[in-house]
């Protein structure tokens, strides 16, 4: 196992190295900046509040928006494997949260949801 502390110090000399990793770096570190000061000024439920809403407006700007319709037919889960253990049974399930549109042929798999690499942070 290596320590995390080598694991530290060699992505921070691959960044100094690599002009695109150390401009990677400064913009999330700019982000995560921004981020911070704007909850640090979080001081009451409504500010809270406007802070939740601006995150899910954000959220839902970066994966494309919502469905602008209700799905309320059927989920056709399955149970594709079980972990037994002693006191406790963790079902692997998968489900159709969707339907599939017409003409679609195949499902190609994907990330859903990557946090982190918007330019405007939050």
């Amino acid at each position: 196992m290596i320590p995390l502390a080598v694991l530290l110090l060699g992505s921070l000399s691959l960044c100094a190295q690599d002009p695109f990793l150390s401009w990677l770096d400064r913009t999330a570190q700019g982000q995560l900046d921004q981020r911070e000061k704007a909850v640090a000024s979080i001081r009451t439920v409504a500010a809270a509040d406007a802070r939740k809403a601006l995150v899910r407006k954000k959220l839902n700007e970066l994966i494309g928006g919502l469905p602008s319709f209700l799905y309320s037919g059927p989920l056709n889960a399955r149970v594709t494997g079980r972990l037994q253990r002693d006191s406790y049974t963790i079902e692997k399930v998968i489900f159709e949260s969707l339907p599939l549109g017409s003409g679609v042929r195949y499902v190609i798999g994907g990330v859903l949801f990557g946090l982190g690499w918007a330019l405007a942070g939050f």
